[in-house]
């Protein structure tokens, strides 16, 4: 069962909004596992940035993209898309 990324990579997130204002958080890493195992994500702890740590918090967790659907499961449903 291969990792989809063998290698630990960053992982940059860069916002701006409709006004211009930009953010960004960097964390140390982020590895995503294989189809069979339903595309797991795991995200390395936040090194530095602006934006609020909503990521670590998915850290485990399965995710769908454009060839593999997965049930719905959001965190909260209220918040999140994920």
């Amino acid at each position: 069962m291969a990792v989809l990324t063998e290698k630990p990579q960053e992982l940059l997130i860069y916002i701006r909004d409709i006004y211009g204002a930009e953010q960004i958080s960097r964390y140390s890493s982020v590895k995503i596992g294989p189809k069979v195992g339903n595309y797991v994500i795991q995200i390395g702890e936040k090194i530095d940035g602006d934006i609020e740590d909503d990521w670590t918090m998915i850290s485990g967790q399965q995710f769908g993209n454009f060839d593999h659907n997965r049930p719905l499961q959001c965190i909260d449903p209220l918040a999140y898309g994920w």
